[in-house]
């Protein structure tokens, strides 16, 4: 096993919950159970400047009702939100409005990207690709990584010349770990505390 190691940046995601995930090797991102708590270190480089900070998203129960809450800060940013959960569009919307000072971050947390890889299998040495010459996309399952103490997989991600690793527990919403290089800004993020 091995953890990613963060000379490159990062991505998260978006919000629904639903059922739990009964696919084991295939990833279903944002399909959380509205019970779980994510905390993440957040490292972020802009103009050769490094930034860290943290990005908790945590669901609770309270009066009947499932909650959404996201608390971030990296460098000189913040943003704090909670809402009632009614729809993954409802509490997507109530974050993005608090956290809109965030820009590099929610653009690597609530990126639609990670809709190419829902219902793919993820297995040691399981691969595709798609496209051609620089405007292809590689994907390849490489080893087994660890983060808060879940067990993941990793996958190393080429798309017209950036490169990003993800680490992912197929029965975990979000990423376990990313890291993404982008030309303006990158981004690590790596899980530190889980609760299911």
């Amino acid at each position: 096993m091995r953890s990613i190691q963060w000379t490159i940046p990062v991505m998260v995601l978006s919000l629904p919950v639903s059922g739990p995930i009964a696919a084991q090797n295939t990833w279903r991102p944002y399909e959380f159970n509205g019970t779980e708590r994510f905390n993440y270190e957040v490292a972020l480089t802009e103009k050769g400047v490094l930034q860290e900070g943290h990005f908790t998203l945590e669901f609770t129960e309270e009066g009947g009702r499932t909650w959404v809450m996201v608390d971030a800060a990296v460098g000189d940013m913040s943003c704090s939100a909670r809402s009632p959960y009614t729809t993954s569009q409802n509490a997507q919307q109530a974050i993005m409005m608090q956290c809109f000072t965030m820009a590099p971050i929610m653009a690597v947390l609530y990126t639609p990207a990670w809709g190419m890889f829902m219902g793919r299998t993820w297995e040691l040495g399981s691969r595709w690709s798609m496209g051609s010459g620089d405007q292809g996309m590689s994907f390849e399952v490489t080893e087994v990584c660890e983060y808060a103490g879940v067990e993941g997989l990793l996958a190393v991600i080429k798309s017209a010349g950036n490169r990003i690793e993800s680490c992912v527990a197929t029965d975990v919403a979000l990423p376990l770990a990313i890291a993404m290089d982008q030309e303006q800004f990158q981004v690590a993020i790596r899980l530190t505390e889980f609760r299911r």
